[in-house]
């Protein structure tokens, strides 16, 4: 299982930098099954995570899991539960929506 979910975590990584360029930041953890993104754009990233679910992805905003008072906006991203195609038709959408 742990082969199998950093496979599918470098998936991801390697499909949101093909997509999303820069425009998103992103912290490869050691384990687990999700990504933290960091996003600077123009948008909220409530809104952004709004404009993905309407995509059909779903994405966690960071400013709604930080109790504390910041700045910092970005999203989590699940990976664990998804095959290879599906996270990187994921990863075009994410792409399309930060645009």
């Amino acid at each position: 299982m742990t082969r199998l979910t950093r496979e599918r975590r470098d998936s991801l990584i390697r499909a949101r930098a093909e997509e999303a360029g820069g425009r998103l930041a992103v912290e490869a953890p050691a384990g687990g099954m999700q990504l933290r993104v960091r996003y600077a754009g123009p948008t909220d990233d409530r809104e952004l995570a709004r404009r993905l679910l309407e995509a059909g992805v779903v994405a966690r905003p960071l400013s709604e899991m930080l109790h504390h008072d910041t700045q910092e906006r970005g999203l989590f991203l699940g990976f664990a539960a998804w095959t290879n195609a599906e996270l990187m038709e994921g990863a075009r959408l994410i792409g399309r929506c930060i645009r």
